[in-house]
Formats: C-alpha cells, structure tokens, sequence
C-alpha cells in the first residue's frame, strides 16, 4: 500500500472513530434528557466549527448511501438535526451550488420571512427562495429564521419522491449576506392557479397526487408531517403532476405531536395548532 492510500484509508478510520463517538454521546445525551437526568455538558464539545462541518458531512452521505440499519439512518438524521441547530448551518460541500444566476432585479413574490426570486442553472429556469435577513432589525429574530431556514433545508434534502418538489441545492454568495434554497422552476405555479387556467384538469388525480406525497412524507422514519398543506404548497409540473413544497413548518416527529412554532412575519415565533394527518392524532 503506497503511502498516501494509508494516510486515507487512516483518515478515514479516524472520522468513522469519530462518527461512532459522536453518535454514541449523543444518544447518551438523548437518553438522560428523556428520564429527566443531567448531563454534565452539552454534548460534543470536543467539536470545533470545521470538525462539525466535516461531521455533518459525512453524516449526510450515510443518509445518501442507504446503507445500514433504520435505527442508524435515524441517529445520523437526529445527529445532523442537532448539529444544524447548534452551528445554524448546513453540510456546506455537500448542498451548495455555485453555477446559478439570477433574473431580474425584483423577487417575483414573497412570504413571511423569504422572497421567491426567478434564476437559471445550467440554462434551466430555477426556484430561489431566498432568506430576507438584510431587512431583519433584531437579532434574536434573525437568529431564530436561519435556523428555522438551515431546518427547512436539511428535512427538505433527505426527500426523494415524485410527488415532493426536489431541493437542488444551496448558495451562499448571489445574496450576500443571505443564501437561497434552490429548486426547480414551475411554470404553472401552484394548484389554485393552475386549475383557474385548466378547469378541466383531473381533479381525483391531483388528490392522488397530494395523498401520495403525504403517504411518503409520513412514512419515514423518523416521521414528517408537512404542517402546512394548502394550495399555495402544491405545485403543478408541465406535465401535471402535483408537488408538494415550502417545508418550512415540516415537523420531524416520533410520536403524535399537534403543537409546533412559526415564524410571523415579523420574524417572532407563534404557538400554532395544526390539523395533522389522523393517523398522527392520539383518540
């Protein structure tokens, strides 16, 4: 063995050493906090910022391999979850795009803490939704929409459906000091309108369309509820298939949960009551 395979094969022993030991504290943090234990610390101190990076990293790729136990895919999801809350961001090498453009000099619509921008990739129209720090005066607010927009984008990474709007990526530099999530371009827009221009569209196989979406979202593990479906969520490709996006009050659960937080528009949080799947709804 040459020289340099050994420094690899021995790094990369190294951070499975250090992916076991993270993952092993962790649990232990999560068991003490469930029986109402202390734990002496916070866990994963011995983490600094590129060591953390390097860490969500690799937990991402064995969330992409496929490989290995549900209980391990779901302690490498709750690790990453953990880590993208503590560090506010994102596996950064593994979701940033650099080759996107925008058009325009104006969002062409908004919600309550980002603007939609028009852009291309690779000469294909492309979604921005670009997080709207910059007019964001108090800092705690800031605080709490990166982190509920690092949230959005990691739940969003780990969905791979037909009838889920894909996440392309991530760029951290078109609008500095704030970053966009990007996805495809839908022509049609959302089912409201489409259905305003094509009255004659399928109804039942647009339901079917948005239970099948539903049905995948909630069938993995660890659960996800997507906390807000409505129209203005589902989206119509150019063949009529229907998507469901906006996973910004998507809530990973383990049990029935019907009590999650938003964000306003003025960038504080508010207690909500969502009308969740019945299968999610303890009787």
């Amino acid at each position: 063995m040459s020289v340099s395979a050994r420094i690899r094969s021995h790094a990369a022993a190294s951070l499975h050493s250090d992916l076991q030991r993270a993952l092993d504290e962790y649990d232990a943090f999560k068991r003490a906090r469930t029986l109402s234990q202390s734990f002496k610390r916070e866990p994963l101190q011995w983490l600094g910022a590129t060591e953390a990076q390097r860490m969500m990293v690799t937990l991402q790729a064995e969330l992409d391999s496929n490989k290995g136990s549900e209980t391990h895919r779901r302690a490498c999801f709750s690790l990453i979850c953990f880590l993208v809350k503590k560090l506010r961001a994102l596996p950064l090498s593994i979701l940033v795009i650099q080759n996107v453009e925008r058009i325009g000099q104006n969002p062409v619509a908004g919600g309550g803490f980002a603007d939609v921008w028009r852009g291309t990739m690779n000469g294909k129209a492309v979604c921005l939704k670009v997080l709207r720090l910059v007019t964001e005066q108090d800092e705690g607010a800031r605080a709490t929409v990166r982190k509920r927009f690092c949230r959005e984008a990691l739940v969003w990474r780990q969905l791979k459906h037909p009838h889920i709007l894909p996440l392309l990526g991530v760029n951290m530099e078109l609008f500095l000091p704030s970053f966009c999530l990007i996805s495809p371009w839908m022509e049609n827009k959302d089912i409201i309108t489409y259905l305003r221009k094509n009255p004659d569209h399928d109804l039942y196989r647009a339901l079917i369309d948005i239970a099948a979406g539903m049905c995948y979202l909630h069938s993995r593990d660890p659960p996800i509820v997507h906390g807000d479906i409505r129209g203005a969520n589902i989206l119509v490709t150019n063949d009529g298939r229907c998507c469901l996006a906006d996973f910004g009050l998507a809530l990973v659960t383990s049990e029935s949960v019907t009590q999650v937080w938003s964000i306003t528009s003025s960038g504080t949080t508010k207690e909500m009551y969502m009308h969740l799947a019945v299968q999610w709804l303890k009787l």
